[in-house]
């Protein structure tokens, strides 16, 4: 079964800071901007944050919107969303 068919799975902050440091060439220091710019996905509801209970890991996020908006942002940027996705390659 395609993942993407599946839903959204919850992931740890850091699997977000790896997938984005992964996608952005030049080196990305974690600071505070980064940190304001996740707190405004979870403000316009783009990300919602799922767990933060435990104190030894991090908050959990989990994706709410479609894989088709998505690629409708990343065509934007001029950014191949696909090659990035495991269910494609």
């Amino acid at each position: 079964t395609s993942n993407h068919l599946l839903g959204p799975k919850p992931f740890p902050l850091d699997r977000l800071l790896a997938i984005l440091y992964s996608i952005v060439d030049n080196k990305v220091a974690p600071t505070a901007n980064i940190f304001s710019q996740i707190t405004s996905l979870v403000t316009l509801q783009l990300l919602t944050l799922v767990g933060h209970d435990d104190q030894l890991d991090g908050p959990k996020y989990k994706c709410t919107v479609s894989l088709d908006f998505i690629r409708a942002i990343a065509r934007t940027v001029n950014f191949d969303i696909i090659k990035y996705l495991y269910d494609f390659l």
